[in-house]
């Protein structure tokens, strides 16, 4: 333990060590043991200036701290406090987590490519998670808003699987409570450093404060459980590299280069050697956006860039399926902010997808007629704002789904999706999939299916759809993966069983289902697929779907989704049953009012399809009672 103790009198103090869990120190190689109610006495001689003081300590059969999804994270509590005469008591304290990490990159055995990923405490991790912009643009002003907005923020990223969170290097260093809050969690963090798109003077006056800049932010975020990577900038060197567009005076040099490469790794391995350094996101190989080396932004498909190989317009997202990346750590799909965003923002008059309000909050970059028209592609024309949310966001729902389903079959190639983005700052059209009013848009349901522990999914090739299963437990899985081909009022027309055994930390392939004889109704009917494990793996509901023709060009029947409330007992929350008679395609619940009918993501679904004749059970909030009468559904 370094305690760095700077003072501005001369008179002798004490430092003492409290350990609030039983703590081994070492100090002269005999172990003093702390318990809450005990604690070490240090007595500092007379100084002015700053001194360290160094003691070394051992703990005895240590719990780890693990990623979410890899086991507990397990924490432990110490308190540093100083005192000198006539002088008040300052105290510091942290929780401490226990961990290995290791950032691998192992040459591929063809030696034509190189790998990236963490292993933590042994077991090498897929990351599944975001990036993170600050949730204000005045988090001084709204400290008390943005410190609730980001407990809930973490809270709904753990409950939707994620177990990493990359703070963007265009943003800030954020607060003790987050970084708290993610080993609380279990979220690892990759830590950019504050540089992004653009170039930075690296020498002299302004190289000296970054030195110092950075010096301070390593200090008070090293010590976080959750730190995984330091990162010097966000896309700079391919701003270089790949000159990008109105660059017409690029610099003759890499501005800031030395920064990156110089100033901020020599900070990170005086102050935290333990941490991994990385010089920029992207960045491997000759080529910052290499598909074989180091870390990846796909943004080809966005912003319609590169070869478009699949017969799909350039920039829809089916054409994720391309890509070959090791680490895809940015990449994302717009969608509109909810109802409760827009009311923030918006008049009565306002309230049309192409108003002059509405088209101003966008924040894609496309040209909103051609963000809309990526929207048209595959469903309905949004005549209303409601239509506008419901589309937009169902349609980022399955962009990403394409994306990271696809990533994850790769797995052993590829070892990590952070999708662009978690969260947003203002009522906006964005890659975000919390709005700024914090509720969750389409994607973030899904999330808790496309990044459980478990994924079963599916891809079309010609007249088959073979079914895979990806497997982040460590341990293996085996059971009955079934495929079948249903009409939506709920016939099974074609189906077929496989075993299935996939190793632990494991992806494969299961078995495929020839279509060839249901292909002339693509229209009436759909892809579903279910896994059955032989033991209980503590995750429910392990399935997929997939349609044979555009979602707007299917030819649903009346659903007619009924609902039952439970009414629960004394302590426990009310219940409602929903049902349906015919298949439910992308069911959402939602209320009048704009609250969540449903009680927290972690319990609760939403976006969901529901199989004819099929029912799902979900509790209803404790606090602000729902009106019944305020519930809303909707059906594609």
């Amino acid at each position: 333990l370094h305690v760095e103790v700077e003072r501005f009198t001369d008179v002798e103090a004490e430092v003492n060590f409290h350990g609030l869990q039983p703590i081994n120190w070492l100090k002269n190689e005999a172990p003093i043991a702390l318990s809450a109610t005990e604690n070490k006495t240090f007595t500092l001689p007379s100084f002015e200036g700053s001194q360290t003081i160094e003691i070394p300590f051992v703990v005895k059969d240590v719990k780890r701290w693990h990623p979410n999804g890899y086991g507990d994270q397990n924490l432990y509590s110490c308190r540093i406090s100083f005192q000198s005469v006539d002088n008040p008591v300052v105290n510091y304290s942290c929780e401490l987590g226990f961990k290995e990490l290791e950032l691998i990159r192992e040459p591929d055995p063809d030696g034509k490519g190189e790998g990236f990923k963490f292993r933590v405490n042994g077991n090498d991790i897929f990351a599944k998670g975001a990036n993170w912009i600050p949730l204000s643009s005045f988090p001084i002003r709204d400290s008390h808003q943005y410190t609730y907005d980001v407990a809930k923020s973490l809270s709904a990223a753990k409950a939707s699987g994620m177990n990493m969170l990359r703070v963007w290097g265009g943003g800030l260093y954020e607060d003790k409570n987050f970084y708290n809050l993610c080993a609380k969690f279990g979220i690892l963090v990759w830590q950019d450093f504050p540089f992004g798109c653009a170039y930075y003077p690296d020498t002299d006056e302004f190289a000296e404060a970054v030195r110092v800049e950075a010096e301070a932010a390593i200090k008070r975020i090293r010590n976080y459980p959750a730190l995984a990577l330091w990162c010097g900038n966000n896309e700079n060197h391919e701003m270089y590299f790949h000159a990008w567009e109105g660059q017409e005076n690029r610099p003759p040099r890499y501005l800031g280069e030395k920064l990156y490469h110089d100033v901020l790794p020599d900070v990170v391995e005086r102050l935290d050697p333990a941490t991994p350094y990385w010089p920029s996101s992207p960045f491997g190989g000759e080529d910052p956006q290499s598909e074989d080396f180091g870390d990846r932004h796909n943004w080809n498909v966005w912003h319609t860039k590169g070869q478009n190989l699949l017969g799909v317009e350039p920039g829809d997202w089916p054409n994720y399926l391309m890509d070959r990346g090791r680490f895809s750590s940015e990449f994302g799909f717009a969608s509109s902010c909810g109802m409760a965003a827009w009311d923030k923002c918006l008049r009565p008059e306002d309230k049309l997808p192409k108003s002059p309000v509405v088209r101003w909050h966008d924040k894609t970059r496309k040209g909103y007629d051609k963000y809309l028209s990526y929207i048209g592609i595959h469903f309905p024309e949004s005549v209303t704002l409601e239509d506008l949310v419901y589309y937009s966001q169902i349609n980022q729902a399955e962009a990403l789904k394409c994306g990271i389903e696809h990533w994850r079959r790769n797995k052993g190639r590829c070892w990590g999706t952070l999708f662009w983005q978690l969260n947003d700052c203002w009522p906006v059209q964005s890659w975000a999939v919390m709005d700024s009013e914090n509720n969750a848009k389409a994607a973030l349901w899904w999330a808790k299916k496309f990044y459980a522990p478990v994924l079963l999914s599916l891809v079309r090739e010609g007249n088959s759809v073979t079914a895979h299963l990806t497997n982040d437990l460590l341990e293996h899985i085996q059971g009955n993966v079934t495929i079948s081909v249903e009409t939506f009022d709920g016939d099974v027309l074609v189906s077929e069983s496989f075993d299935a055994y996939i190793a632990e930390n494991g992806t494969g392939e299961v078995g495929s289902l020839d279509i060839t004889s249901v292909l002339m109704h693509a229209r009436d009917v759909y892809i579903y697929a279910g896994f059955e494990p032989h033991w209980e793996i503590g995750q429910s509901e392990i399935e997929n779907y997939m349609f044979l023709a555009e979602p707007k060009s299917l030819r649903l029947l009346k659903p007619e989704v009924n609902y039952t409330i439970i009414p629960g007992c004394q302590f426990e929350p009310d219940q409602i049953v929903i049902s349906t008679k015919k298949f439910a395609a992308y069911l959402w619940l939602y209320s009048a009012s704009g609250m969540n009918p449903l009680k927290m993501l972690r319990e609760g679904d939403n976006f969901f399809h529901l199989r004819a004749g099929q029912s799902r059970t979900f509790e209803l909030p404790v606090r602000n009672k729902l009106d019944i009468s305020d519930l809303r559904f909707r059906t594609l």
